[in-house]
């Protein structure tokens, strides 16, 4: 008995150890698990500013949205607006929602749209020639990445407030939407205008690419 007793207490102790080992392993599997399908976290001001690079300095401040058109029209897993108000009067609108959720059941519609917007710019360009037509064309547009994935730019709107731009594309498990957004201060007293503005020097293909490789890397 008693040698018995000295060989059991070994074997319990590898036994206890082994379990250690399997529950730590599957701990690890879990983080691991996590880490890789994390979602990717919002782009801090800073990035957005770099993105952009404005005329002179800006000091932009992020803040989510939770409601509004932005919230409705997909399922968002965060929506951030990033301004300056003091500073710039140009605001941009950085979404990520589910994959095959941006715009719904209209996103076909959607594309279809921007495709017909393009056709109409053309011939517009061909009988208004000039830098008004170029620069609408740059606004409404697709473009094809290397792997066949489509981006679409197109305009949201424009009128006396201002006028808004926007850009979408599905990027793996994500649909990622970028909107900027102009204020043209119509309505606010010439003494209460933002005096010399910052304006973003990149425009917002260039811009939107930079978000598509940040979503990317952190994917």
């Amino acid at each position: 008995m008693g040698a018995n007793g000295a060989l059991g207490a070994p074997r319990r102790s590898t036994l206890a150890l082994a379990d250690n080992m399997k529950t730590l392993i599957w701990l690890v599997s879990i983080f691991t698990a996590a880490s890789v399908y994390a979602e990717p976290s919002a782009p801090t001001a800073e990035q957005v500013g770099q993105w952009a690079v404005f005329s002179k300095p800006v000091h932009l401040k992020a803040k989510q949205v939770r409601r509004g058109e932005f919230v409705t029209q997909g399922d968002a897993v965060w929506i951030y607006g990033y301004s300056a108000k003091e500073e710039t009067l140009t605001t941009h609108v950085i979404g990520l929602y589910k994959a095959g959720t941006l715009f719904g059941k209209n996103r076909g519609e959607t594309e279809k749209r921007i495709v017909e917007q393009i056709d109409k710019l053309k011939e517009l360009a061909k009988q208004y020639p000039g830098q008004d037509s170029e620069e609408m064309a740059k606004n409404v547009r697709i473009e094809t990445r290397p792997d066949g994935r489509k981006v679409f730019f197109s305009i949201m709107g424009f009128g006396p407030g201002g006028a808004a731009v926007e850009a979408f594309t599905t990027v793996g498990q994500y649909d990622v939407l970028l909107v900027r957004i102009g204020d043209s201060e119509d309505g606010v007293p010439k003494n209460q205008k933002l005096k010399n503005p910052a304006q973003p020097t990149k425009g917002l293909p260039a811009v939107f690419k930079e978000l598509e490789q940040y979503v990317i890397t952190a994917n």
